[in-house]
């Protein structure tokens, strides 16, 4: 699926299409994990989404995100 930068209608990249089971998981999955997040202390918060940005970094080929895994990591 076609990933366009809107300013321009440019494809800057494709991302897979996810089923709705896939996506029905996730919306369960995240609404699982805001229990624990929303207790969590800023400070927690910012160490986990400074390891998460490192993680992309680290995962950058060029200007592609290689591997979908990332989360796992943390």
């Amino acid at each position: 699926m076609p990933f366009d930068l809107q300013a321009t209608n440019e494809v800057i990249t494709r991302v897979p299409q996810a089923t709705t089971a896939e996506m029905e998981a996730a919306v369960a999955s995240c609404q699982k994990a805001y229990k624990t997040w929303s207790q969590s202390t800023v400070l927690t918060r910012q160490q986990c989404m400074f390891k998460f940005q490192q993680l992309i970094k680290d995962n950058m080929v060029g200007d592609v995100l290689v591997g979908l895994w990332l989360l796992r990591a943390i």
